[in-house]
């Protein structure tokens, strides 16, 4: 029997029926607005290890657009600090997209005055 050339093969008339649920489905929406640990155990996260070594510097929610920008930095020792950004939006179908830059900041210093964390 001849083998038929690759233009040739049959095609199925009708895709089989399949079930599928988006990755969203029953999942709870998300929370942008924590700013410390203790706001995050709040929503149910479980954390691990020591969560205050990060410091939020800056955080902006716009929870009716869907999006989350925020600052933190983390001292390492007397060398200086590494500086997190990250910026969260929610897509058209309901997921997010995260993005992440992380660098280090040379001879610089966290410090906390009344509350507020900042660098020096």
């Amino acid at each position: 029997m001849a083998e038929k050339k690759s233009s040739e093969r049959e095609v199925p008339v009708e895709e089989p029926m399949t079930e599928t649920r988006a990755l969203t489905d029953n999942v709870k929406e998300k929370t942008l607005t924590s700013t410390t640990p203790e706001e995050t155990e709040a929503t149910g996260t479980v954390l691990t290890g020591t969560a205050a070594l990060w410091k939020c510097l800056a955080k902006a929610v716009n929870l009716e657009e869907g999006w989350m920008k925020s600052t933190k930095a983390m001292q390492v020792g007397s060398a200086g600090c590494l500086i997190q950004v990250t910026t969260q939006q929610k897509n058209p179908d309901g997921s997010y997209s995260l993005a992440e830059a992380v660098c280090f900041a040379e001879r610089v210093n966290l410090v906390e005055e009344g509350g507020v964390a900042k660098l020096l």
